[in-house]
């Protein structure tokens, strides 16, 4: 900082004939005029310099409302040809209730791209009357809002249309690229058999409770929340709308022919192949399963790791890792720690899976209310660039230009530039002719009288006829 409020000193110093007139513009990221005057204690350096100042007329102007005008400026004189026009994109969004991907194609990837940033909040509830049954769905995001009813054609009781409900819910989202959710519904049965804080006792929500948790372990991030009916206002109002609405059959009728392709997933559990070679060794297989073998074991076929001082952990994978990062870090006991306690806190509790560390670092970084509330971070929002000149006045750069036609009324045929690298600061001439006498009398006159010697001089080249 001492070292801006040096250059400010030493231009105003060096421009001092140029500055008195005028009202000066001082363009940075920090105003230098506050820090020096909010000293407790003008003296020294400091003092000496603000002494210097107090005859200038000082206005500070933040860079960052100088760059971002800079850059608008280029966007508007170089437009991009490729890009659809905006209107065409606000066509589509008008004419279709429900995105559709392929109706995009130049913007899939930027809407998978968008969808991802922060979760979407997913509201379902089902309804059954005597004379027909009902499924609504509320996605909801930062900008998008989508809302969906279905009317049942089969009769269920009124929780298999809240699974329903929940699964075209989770099936549009995860069509949609959605990777971190929020679900949010009225029915308590649900969400606690969803938590596995209940247990699924009847066999007719059986295959919906496994279809709605083989569809929630596809998400990165899942939020499950109860939430009170005058909440649920919406999802509710969907569900049970005498309106004309798509007829749905169920989803064990069309489970086996799914309308949207399942992806393979990529992501396999790492305790899969330790497992089979513990329960069946074979020579055969890899030597880094052989080698990584020796440091797990099983018991009750679960799959444990020997501690160093006799502790044992289990291991474990997915949705239960993503549980105990939460429940460590934002749980009844969190305290919204950093990623080295969270992994501290969840071996102490005899867990362990081999990216701990790692998952747990990114987990921290992603948690928005320490975002929101961390420390405020003191260094500068864009990088730092080396400047040419690391003083003002040291480096010129000489331009000619002409011949002009046609010549002024005095005969001028040429302009001299001089320019500045450090401060920009620009000295013109008008010439009459482009001779080396009259190029060291503007470098004299101009230049050496006004700022003194200069270290180096850089001519830009060109043709002059």
């Amino acid at each position: 900082m001492e070292k801006l409020c040096l250059t400010l000193y030493f231009s105003a110093c060096k421009l001092r004939h140029y500055m008195l007139s005028f009202t000066t513009c001082i363009i940075a990221q920090t105003d230098l005029v506050k820090y020096m005057l909010s000293r407790p204690i003008l003296r020294g350096r400091i003092g000496k310099w603000v002494l210097a100042l107090s005859e200038f007329s000082l206005q500070y102007v933040p860079q960052k409302a100088v760059k971002g005008q800079a850059i608008a400026d280029f966007l508007a004189h170089h437009p991009m040809l490729d890009t659809l026009a905006v209107r065409d994109l606000e066509v589509a969004t008008e004419t279709i209730t429900r995105p559709d991907l392929t109706c995009l194609p130049e913007y899939a990837a930027l809407y998978q791209a968008t969808v991802s940033l922060q979760p979407w909040v997913l509201y379902f509830d089902g309804s059954r009357t005597d004379t027909l049954a009902g499924a609504g769905v509320l996605e909801n995001s930062a900008a998008d809002r989508f809302s969906y009813s279905f009317q049942l054609e089969f009769w269920c009781t009124n929780n298999q249309a809240e699974y329903e409900a929940l699964i075209i819910g989770l099936e549009v989202l995860l069509e949609l690229g959605v990777q971190d959710i929020q679900v949010h519904g009225d029915s308590l049965l649900v969400i606690n058999q969803l938590r596995e804080k209940f247990r699924c006792t009847s066999f007719l929500l059986a295959p919906y409770l496994d279809r709605a948790l083989e569809l929630l372990v596809q998400f990165d991030d899942v939020d499950l929340e109860h939430i009170p009916r005058e909440r649920n206002f919406a999802a509710n109002e969907l569900a049970g709308a005498r309106v004309e609405r798509r007829t749905l059959p169920s989803w064990l009728a069309w489970a086996d022919s799914p309308a949207v392709a399942a992806l393979d997933l990529i992501d396999v559990d790492w305790r899969v192949p330790l497992i089979a070679y513990l329960k069946q060794p074979d020579h055969s297989a890899d030597r880094k399963i052989r080698f990584l073998v020796l440091n797990y074991f099983l018991r009750n076929d679960e799959l444990l790791q020997r501690g160093e001082d006799g502790v044992d952990f289990k291991c474990v994978y997915g949705r239960e890792a993503k549980c105990l990062m939460r429940e460590a870090h934002a749980g009844v006991c969190g305290a919204h720690q950093a990623g080295p306690k969270i992994r501290w806190l969840i071996r102490r509790q005899g867990y362990y899976w081999p990216s701990i560390l790692k998952d747990c670092i990114t987990f921290a970084k992603g948690c928005q209310d320490c975002q929101a509330h961390g420390l405020v971070q003191h260094i500068p929002n864009i990088p730092m660039q080396p400047i040419i000149k690391p003083w003002p006045t040291r480096g010129w750069a000489l331009d000619l230009i002409g011949m002009i036609h046609p010549h002024s009324s005095l005969q001028h045929k040429f302009i001299i530039v001089a320019t500045d690298f450090f401060t920009k600061w620009v000295e013109a001439e008008p010439l009459k002719e482009a001779s080396g006498a009259t190029i060291r009398q503007f470098i004299f006159n101009h230049i050496i009288c006004r700022f003194g010697i200069q270290r180096c001089w850089y001519r830009i080249g060109g043709q002059h006829s």
